[in-house]
């Protein structure tokens, strides 16, 4: 509209037309917070902010997104009030320190319940999306919560501790989750794959999932060091410099916080922020900070959980179900006792029994099966398999027959089922199947039941697709140049060797020597390039 009153109204006249480089009218055109004077891109907007859902965001507004709390009494605010009366004042998500007055049973939800109230805030915005809440129906939905974790029984029988952040502590998180109805995965994150998770996180956002992101440090007593800066955002702020002001200098230790949005500065990748719910509020994480605290610090390590995408339960009658299946495999199992004892299974499960009952007539001595909890709006079984505890404590047997060997030993059985059966249930799904080890007071036992292998009838590069056989292996740090010559390659489509285990491209090559198929590998992101030279027919990806 500027230039209306310079067009020449004789066609004859010469006219000159140049490119605009900003609007003299203003100090910052594309409205980055960069001004235009030192912007080398004055005209398109070099800050890239990501919201729930994918959409953008102004740095400086609130985010009036996600979940919010009201109506909280001064009195539960203040601990030196005796007021009742409600606070007028709009709470972004929850804080632990509100229920400093609650007994509960198990840890303190005052000291050790950040991790309760991201699994909590997370799940009310999974199930209701951006949504507000009275204290009242609040506290009622983290006591819930709260009440989740304790039924979930450890082999203490105290119940899941509240997540608070303790190494071990994101697998009750998950956990807790999963009985929720709501799968997720969970990473490290390194100077590594830094790259590769902030593309996690980008697309989880987009998803419309939080990301719970939780930091873990190893050795506190006797340390000055740990923590690192928490941020807020000035709501006046013109330039980039001044937009987050510094909250807490050593705030981000041993908490759980919850990922709502991402800022990325193009201009300067020191500028990459993560938009976190913590205490009630909306504050800053920088992802550089958060990199090099990790790794420089002896911190033990910062992890994010992300829900899955395929995997995410839907509908109340599954969720139903997978309680259903949690409380029989987690809590019925598990009991009261100290340890469990994991016994040969003698009954199967509807629907799937011919494949049991054929597999365990081979593996009976070493596996039992759960019950499959199965997503018929995503057509999604996951199945829970647990090593017997005679065969975790026979280190004779487990010599001659390593877990490898049984885990692919059930997949080959499996497959070969299927493959004769193309009318079994569970070819009509997406399959997934979790070996895991229980608390039975055997040599690789822990506190909990956990995870040391997965396979699956599709891949990670085909979420849409599924095969008739178990193509996709990640047998954890069960799997190494020396244990490979246990496994069948054959039908092997899909593999995870991005595991602590694997040091070498030397030794990706021989693995993947034994998988005649192989299309998909995850490997450490600095083996990718030597090994794309070295098998240029498989596809690598960094992790």
């Amino acid at each position: 509209s500027y230039l209306e009153s310079y067009i020449p109204e004789n066609p004859n006249e010469i006219c000159f037309v140049f490119d605009v480089v900003s609007d003299p009218m203003l100090k910052d055109t594309d409205g980055d917070f960069y001004w235009d004077k030192v912007d080398p891109n004055p005209m398109e907007s070099d800050i890239e902010t990501i919201s729930l859902g994918g959409s953008s965001y102004i740095l400086t507004e609130e985010d009036l997104g996600y979940i919010h709390v009201t109506g909280i009494p001064e009195c539960i605010l203040n601990e030196d009030s005796d007021s009742t009366e409600k606070s007028e004042e709009e709470f972004y998500g929850g804080y632990q320190y509100w229920f400093r007055d609650d007994v509960v049973y198990g840890a303190s939800i005052y000291t050790s319940g950040c991790g309760l109230i991201a699994t909590n805030d997370v799940m009310l915005y999974l199930s209701n999306g951006i949504s507000s809440y009275d204290w009242n129906s609040y506290h009622d939905y983290v006591i819930a919560t709260n009440n989740n974790f304790l039924l979930m029984q450890t082999s203490t029988g105290q119940g899941i501790p509240i997540p608070n952040s303790y190494a071990l502590s994101h697998w009750a998180v998950q956990e807790c989750l999963l009985f929720n109805g709501y799968f997720s995965n969970s990473y490290s994150i390194t100077p590594v794959n830094q790259g590769s998770m902030l593309t996690t996180i980008e697309q989880s956002l987009a998803d419309n999932h939080p990301v719970i992101l939780m930091e873990d440090d190893c050795y506190q007593e006797g340390r000055a060091d740990l923590g690192f800066a928490i941020y807020e955002v000035n709501r006046n702020a013109t330039s980039i410099g001044g937009c987050l002001d510094l909250y807490d200098p050593t705030g981000m230790n041993y908490h759980y916080v919850t990922i709502t949005g991402l800022m990325i500065d193009h201009n300067d990748f020191d500028n990459t922020y993560f938009r976190i719910q913590s205490w009630g509020m909306e504050l800053y994480l920088n992802y550089s900070e958060f990199i090099e605290y990790n790794e420089t610090n002896t911190a033990y390590f910062g992890r994010i959980i992300v829900l899955g995408k395929i995997q995410m339960l839907k509908n109340k009658s599954t969720i139903l179900a997978v309680s259903i299946a949690m409380l029989i495999f987690c809590i019925a199992f598990a009991s009261c006792a100290k340890f469990v004892k994991i016994k040969k299974q003698t009954e199967y499960h509807d629907k799937v029994s011919g494949v049991e009952q054929y597999i365990l007539a081979e593996l009976g001595d070493y596996i039992v099966f759960g019950e499959p909890i199965i997503d018929e709006d995503s057509r999604q079984i996951d199945w829970f398999i647990v090593f017997t505890t005679s065969y975790m404590t026979d280190e004779t047997t487990l010599k001659e027959h390593p877990i490898v060997e049984t885990m692919d030993n059930t997949r080959v059985l499996l497959n070969r089922y299927l493959t004769d059966n193309p009318e079994c249930y569970l070819n009509d799904y997406f399959l997934r199947i979790s070996f895991q080890i229980a608390p039975d007071k055997s040599p690789r036992s822990q506190i909990h039941y956990y995870t040391v292998g997965e396979i699956m009838n599709y891949t990670d590069q085909t979420p849409d697709e599924f095969s008739n056989i178990m193509c996709s292996i990640d047998y954890y740090d069960e799997l190494d140049v020396e244990s490979v010559s246990y496994i069948s390659g054959d039908n092997v489509y899909e593999i995870d060797l991005n595991h602590g285990i694997i040091k070498s491209v030397e030794e990706v090559l021989c693995i993947l020597d034994d998988m005649p198929n192989i299309q998909y590998v995850y490997v450490d992101e600095s083996f990718v390039s030597e090994l794309e030279s070295e098998r240029p027919d498989v596809i690598f990806f960094g992790k």
